[in-house]
């Protein structure tokens, strides 16, 4: 639980990533395989901040954070391979990486997240994911919930979200987005793609922008066909 009914918006927590070579192994593994890097790059950096803001929830630490955060820096990298569904490509391409400062049970953690940031929830029938523990599935499907919303956060690719805050209500979570220009389809990205949150925390989730009290957006949840 949040032990705080208001939560500032929060910096993420250090990480020294300029130091860490796993992560500047999958910074540098997104400026090679994905188009778009900065809009990875912006989708790590909000990832950071809701982790930060919902560890009374998860009860994770920087461990977990790097994982996430590689995740995030490549979770967009899929689209060279399999165009049409770059997430499962994203997975395939960690996979094959070999990529420095991670270990197997890691790499796999991070593909099945990055994989997971779009489209069908995980199974325990999918491919990888079912390879994991019992605990490195739950992990996945905690930090995958967490990629999800900041993806939907820079949905329009133009970083117009600079800084989140949450706030507990009675039956969930309400995500108070701080956005550098307004951007609807930022917001009702982040709506589509909650239900994994929900699914997982067992909250509902509500997305407004900081300076409104209007009622919040509501979106149809994110279909999940079945998928490999």
């Amino acid at each position: 639980m949040l032990k705080n009914k208001n939560r500032n918006s929060a910096p993420a927590p250090p990480l020294a990533a300029r130091k860490d070579p796993g992560l500047i192994a999958a910074k540098k593994f997104a400026r090679k395989h994905d188009a778009e890097p900065g809009h990875a790059f912006q989708v790590a950096k909000i990832a950071t901040q809701i982790f930060a803001l919902t560890r009374d929830l998860h009860g994770l630490g920087p461990a977990e954070l790097r994982l996430l955060t590689a995740a995030a820096y490549m979770h967009d990298t899929g689209y060279g391979v399999r165009p049409m569904s770059h997430h499962k490509g994203a997975r395939k391409l960690i996979l094959e990486s070999n990529l420095s400062g991670f270990n197997e049970r890691e790499l796999k953690i991070v593909a099945c997240v990055a994989r997971y940031h779009r489209k069908a929830h995980p199974a325990k029938s999918h491919r990888v994911y079912c390879d994991l523990d019992p605990a490195s599935q739950h992990l996945v499907d905690q930090l995958a919930a967490l990629l999800r919303i900041a993806d939907g956060l820079d949905r329009g690719h133009d970083a117009a979200t600079r800084a989140v805050r949450i706030q507990r209500t009675t039956n969930g979570l309400r995500f108070y987005i701080d956005q550098r220009r307004p951007s609807a389809i930022d917001l009702d990205g982040a709506m589509r793609k909650r239900a994994l949150f929900e699914e997982v925390y067992g909250l509902a989730v509500e997305v407004l922008p900081d300076d409104s009290r209007a009622a919040p957006l509501r979106a149809t949840k994110e279909t999940t066909p079945c998928a490999e």
